[in-house]
């Protein structure tokens, strides 16, 4: 009785953990930028055909920063396209800056350094990114 008790809670939490990573493999493609807008009038998605056309009747993207971001993918991610239907933070105007500016002035920094390591990481010659990485210690 004890042994099944033990065997039946062993694969419940094998499968419990087992379930957590294909969540989260789930969260980071659910975040992946579409083609895909909502419309306003059948609330239905749609492929984007014309940027000019559709961008008059999509819905109008809020400029906000997420509370907590889990991890700095979601925090790159935020920054790029923006999370959960939020404007990116690449984006922002002034003025919206300025209603984020606590959580916009923390995360700057970050968002400032891995624009650079990616800019080198495309645009530079080796010898150079090298460079950089011992400049930046």
């Amino acid at each position: 009785m004890i042994e099944t008790t033990n065997e039946i809670q062993r694969a419940r939490s094998e499968l419990l953990r087992e379930l957590q990573k294909v969540l989260a493999v789930l969260k980071r493609l659910a975040m992946q930028p579409t083609a895909c807008q909502i419309m306003p009038s059948s609330g239905a998605l749609r492929p984007a055909t014309d940027p000019a056309s559709s961008q008059s009747r999509a819905r109008p993207v809020v400029a906000c920063l997420s509370e907590r971001p889990k991890d700095l993918y979601e925090l790159w991610h935020e920054y790029q396209y923006g999370n959960s239907g939020l404007k990116a933070a690449k984006e922002f105007t002034p003025a919206e800056r300025d209603t984020n500016k606590f959580a916009y002035s923390r995360r700057k920094s970050f968002w400032d350094v891995i624009t650079r390591l990616v800019h080198l990481t495309y645009c530079a010659r080796p010898k150079q990114r090298a460079r950089h990485r011992l400049s930046l210690y």
